[in-house]
């Protein structure tokens, strides 16, 4: 999953931050609203993803994650 997300985020201006965990996956976004706002849709809509729940969202004052990039 990490290697196909990568590619699509870094084409799409989206940076984050990916957290597997055993029973779990976080994954912190940020880019673009539409962009954020599609993906999210797509994440929802997709069969692979279940108890997709949103802990936060808004604007930010500045990028957190613009010098990371997704190993």
């Amino acid at each position: 999953m990490l290697h196909i997300s990568r590619e699509s985020y870094k084409r799409y201006g989206i940076a984050g931050m990916f957290i597997c965990l055993p029973e779990s996956y976080i994954l912190v976004i940020e880019g673009p609203e539409e962009t954020i706002e599609q993906l999210y849709r797509n994440i929802q809509n997709d069969a692979l993803h279940i108890q997709v729940t949103t802990l936060r969202e808004g604007p930010i004052a500045s990028s957190i994650f613009t010098e990371w990039g997704w190993p």
